[in-house]
């Protein structure tokens, strides 16, 4: 194990002991920790040390630890839509879990607002607005603004709505009962941008370079640059950054020509979002995104069949989607009470179906109007043939359960802990005895 697997666990550590104690805890707590690695466990990298110091000075000065009550006045960072929006920072600081705040008379978009508090629950808070502050757009959120306003005068409202999340991250136009449609099929990955998406995206990023015949070189550095823009472009979410990094390390290993090590590429990922956004884990982005990699990493390997059978490729995909299902049951149980119990059969369906859709509605992006009537044609048929499989399958009964009891976050936490520990433990033993 390297020492990036090593910053990894600390990180993954640090990041979990924010939703059960006190800031001055986990100072202890890492001190301690460290004193373990370094006197019994003789762990002589000070890059590990580094890394695990500047982590917690970014969860000290970097997350907002304070107990608010109604009537402070507060300052918050959100983005509005349709009068809720995501709180980002208050104070400057981020949140240790996830609130959303609700307005009135307020305009969409992002804004600073400066007010008291009137109402807290454990999911959102209420608003006296005494200043507000709206950011300006950025000349590239213009410039998709207008392609959307076209591309709704050509197709029907619910296709582009899906263009703006699956390929701008905007979800906010989604109709509720396509997200239910979506969620109850066990599909929702298919709305956020993760892996999945800038996969597509980059492939069809190089197949276009590949017919200008450049040197390699050229070819990976012209496409890093593409996929930056448009990556921000559209809104950053967490599994955005984790997919961008990972596709960053790819480019870059073409570039140098080495050899891409994805797991290494992933714990990258992981490090750096979390330096970003310190109070991931309470963001089901971030979690849903991670995990199914993780899954896909180093769950996916210990079940899938080597042996020679009939019909092998089949059962290896069944026990792929099996697997990545279990172990986001407890987020989905957590985040939308409910458990999927038939989606991985959905999937074979519905996951390529919504490959088709990413590259189709990426490419009525960037192709010029003049040239589109006959291309989105074809995108909304594209849609319309998704829609149908969603009704379809929403009649199909016991997809999802519901739950209506209301499960503990900390307990979730706790949950992949054990599952993280069990995985890695034995993978930290062999690199103490080398």
């Amino acid at each position: 194990m390297e020492n990036i697997y090593i910053i990894s666990i600390i990180f993954f550590f640090l990041e979990s002991l924010i939703y059960f104690i006190s800031s001055i805890s986990i100072i202890f707590l890492l001190i301690t920790l460290l004193g373990y690695f370094f006197w019994v466990f003789k762990i002589k990298n000070i890059e590990v040390y580094v890394f695990a110091i500047v982590f917690l000075l970014r969860i000290i000065l970097g997350i907002n630890f304070s107990n608010y009550d109604v009537g402070d006045i507060i300052e918050i960072k959100t983005e509005i839509l349709n009068g809720k929006g995501k709180i980002e920072k208050i104070d400057n600081k981020f949140l240790r879990e996830y609130k959303s705040i609700y307005v009135e008379n307020i305009e969409d978009g992002n804004y600073k607002f400066i007010g008291e508090i009137k109402k807290i629950n454990d999911r959102y808070l209420i608003l006296d607005i005494f200043e507000k502050e709206k950011k300006v757009k950025k000349s590239s959120e213009v410039f998709l603004e207008r392609k959307i306003n076209i591309l709704r005068k050509k197709l029907s409202n619910g296709c582009v709505n899906l263009i703006e999340a699956m390929i701008l991250g905007d979800k906010s136009n989604i109709y509720k009962e396509i997200q239910d449609k979506f969620r109850y099929s066990g599909t929702s990955h298919l709305l956020a941008i993760s892996g999945l998406h800038i996969g597509i995206i980059l492939g069809i990023i190089l197949y276009v370079l590949d017919k200008f015949s450049l040197k390699k070189e050229i070819k990976y550095i012209f496409g890093l640059i593409i996929l930056s823009i448009y990556i921000f472009s559209i809104k950053i979410s967490p599994s955005v950054i984790r997919a961008y990094i990972m596709g960053v390390v790819y480019i870059i290993s073409n570039i140098i020509y080495e050899k891409n090590d994805i797991k290494k590429s992933f714990l990258v990922a992981f490090i750096i979002n979390l330096l970003i956004y310190p109070n991931s884990f309470s963001n089901i982005s971030f979690l849903m995104s991670y995990l199914c990699v993780f899954t896909i990493l180093w769950i996916y390997p210990k079940f899938q069949i080597q042996i020679k059978i009939k019909g092998k490729n089949w059962w290896n995909y069944l026990i792929f989607l099996l697997s990545i299902q279990i172990m986001l049951t407890p987020l989905t149980l957590y985040f939308f009470k409910t458990i999927n119990f038939l989606s991985f059969f959905i999937n074979i369906i519905l996951t390529p179906l919504g490959s088709v859709f990413i590259i189709l509605g990426f490419g009525s992006i960037i192709i010029p109007n003049v040239f589109s009537k006959f291309y989105l044609m074809i995108v909304e048929g594209v849609y319309i043939l998704l829609e149908k499989n969603l009704n379809i399958f929403e009649k199909i009964p016991y997809l999802s359960l519901k739950i209506e009891n209301q499960i503990n976050f900390k307990i979730i936490i706790l949950t992949y802990i054990v599952i993280f520990g069990i995985i890695f433990s034995k993978k930290l033993k062999e690199y103490l005895k080398n």
